[in-house]
């Protein structure tokens, strides 16, 4: 069984998060839900925010990407060097939780990178 595919997206300037994200409340009465809730590593409550959307045009595959109001038409590139994803495993024998150096235990590869969306033209503005 292969590892699921996945692609990565490399964008020229920077993009910035919200200095604060919003509430819990304030994302459900915005995008109607959170996209995934649970414990960041510290044990506090955490949420996924969506950020903005990528679209792949069917007619000739070329990436669309919506970021609030701004829109950023990129191109898909095949990666001449494929690479893995892995993630940390940590033995869980520890009582206090803490990852130390010593409780990692192996890396599992969850995914391989095949290709890349590149975005390098500025943003064009959506008017709504």
């Amino acid at each position: 069984l292969l590892p699921p595919e996945y692609a990565m997206i490399e964008l020229n300037g920077e993009l910035i998060a919200p200095v604060e994200f919003p509430s819990m409340e304030t994302c459900r009465s915005i995008l109607g839900t959170t996209t995934a809730t649970g414990n960041d590593n510290n044990g506090a409550e955490s949420a996924t925010v969506e950020l903005g959307k990528l679209i792949l045009d069917k007619d000739n595959q070329t990436p669309i990407m919506i970021l609030g109001n701004h829109e950023l038409k990129g191109t898909a590139v095949q990666l001449k060097d494929p690479f893995c994803l892995m993630q940390k495993e940590y033995d869980n024998k520890n009582k206090n939780n803490h990852r130390n150096q010593e409780e990692l235990q192996s890396y599992q590869i969850i995914g391989i990178v095949k290709q890349k969306f590149l975005f390098t033209s500025y943003p064009k503005v959506i008017m709504r």
